[in-house]
C-alpha cells in the first residue's frame, strides 16, 4: 500500500508492506529511510473473502442507467470470533475482487478501499522490505 498526503504545504509519503503470513507490517518512509515494524493481531488478508462469509445482496455502485458509470458489487458479512469483531465486504460480482473491507469491533473500526488492484505482480521484489528495515524490531 502506498499513502501520499498533502497537508498545508507539507507532503508526506509512506509505503506499507504487510506480510499477512508472517504476521508483520512495515511502515516505511523511503525519503528518510525510516522503518517501523509492527506485529499484526490478525493474519487474514483484508482482500480475502472468508469461506464462511454470508452473501447479503448484489447492487450497483454509481449509475446503472449510464454506460460504464458504475460497478456491480456483492455485499458479504460475517464474524471474526477470535477478534470479537464483525466485517462487511464488497466484491465485484463477476471476478470477486475485493472493493472494500470494513472491520467493526467494540474498540476499533477500520475501513479499507481497494483501487487499481493488480492481480499479477511482475516484480516479486516489491514484497521484500528495503535494507534500511534490516534489524528493525
Amino acid at each position: 500500500f502506498v499513502e501520499k498526503e498533502n497537508h498545508s504545504n507539507k507532503t508526506t509519503h509512506m509505503d506499507v508492506l504487510i506480510h499477512f503470513e508472517e504476521g508483520v507490517m512495515y511502515e516505511m518512509d523511503s525519503k528518510n529511510e525510516s522503518c517501523k515494524k509492527q506485529t499484526l493481531k490478525y493474519r487474514r488478508h483484508a482482500m480475502e473473502l472468508p469461506s464462511d462469509a454470508t452473501h447479503e445482496s448484489e447492487t450497483y455502485l454509481g449509475s446503472l442507467s449510464k454506460s460504464e458509470q458504475g460497478l456491480r458489487v456483492r455485499s458479504w458479512n460475517g464474524k471474526l470470533p477470535d477478534l470479537h469483531a464483525n466485517y462487511t465486504m464488497l466484491t465485484t460480482s463477476c471476478g470477486c475482487l475485493t472493493v472494500s473491507f470494513s472491520y467493526h469491533s467494540e474498540k476499533t473500526d477500520l475501513s479499507f478501499s481497494f483501487m487499481n488492484v493488480e492481480t499479477e505482480v511482475d516484480d516479486s521484489h516489491v514484497f521484500v522490505p528495503p535494507t534500511y528495515c534490516d534489524g528493525v524490531a
